[in-house]
């Protein structure tokens, strides 16, 4: 691989990168906020069916399909919501691994970059031998 394409390489895996990580930081949010969400929804969900079913086995049964509203007053299952945090969690996790895979790959041209300039240093120098 040229030098300058090499070059090109890098600055275009840094950018992805970059946006890689700006995405990450955007999943991870979006997956606190769901969690938060689901985690009050299905709160809230136990404290109405705590009226009705007496026992917390029956109670956890049937949370997921305890209707609740949703922070946009929008009605929805506590069900819809665990679907929805779990989305964000493979979203999350998902953004992670882009992260990871351009770090290494961008780590690899850097090594490339490392031979390349050793090389260069023994084409200019000489290889000195030590006595």
């Amino acid at each position: 691989m040229g030098n300058e394409l090499l070059v090109q390489d890098m600055i275009r895996t840094s950018r992805e990168l970059l946006a890689a990580c700006d995405a990450l930081e955007l999943a991870g949010r979006d997956k606190a906020m769901t969690e938060d969400r689901y985690r009050y929804a299905k709160s809230v969900a136990m404290v109405r069916l705590a009226g009705t079913l007496k026992n917390a086995a029956e109670r956890e049964a049937n949370v997921h399909l305890a209707r609740v509203e949703d922070v946009d007053g929008e009605p929805v299952t506590v069900g819809d919501l665990r679907f929805r945090r779990d989305l964000a969690e493979a979203s999350a996790g998902s953004a992670m691994e882009r992260v990871r895979s351009l770090r290494g790959i961008l780590s690899g041209f850097q090594t490339q970059a490392n031979a390349l300039r050793e090389e260069l240093r023994l084409a200019n120098a000489g290889p000195h031998m030590e006595p």
